[in-house]
């Protein structure tokens, strides 16, 4: 279950247009959600364990 959500997760991830170091920051939002959702994911799966 949690494989599948991760998956779904980096599906939806798009790189910058440009491979600058400031067109990823533009970006610093959706990565800062991605690595949030992934954190949790991650709690939620050692609690599970």
């Amino acid at each position: 279950m949690f494989a599948v959500l991760i998956t779904v997760l980096v599906l939806e991830l798009r790189p910058p247009e440009q491979p600058t170091f400031e067109a990823l920051l533009e970006r610093w939002p959706t990565w800062l959600s991605y690595a949030v959702s992934y954190l949790f994911i991650a709690i939620v799966w050692a609690n599970h364990h």
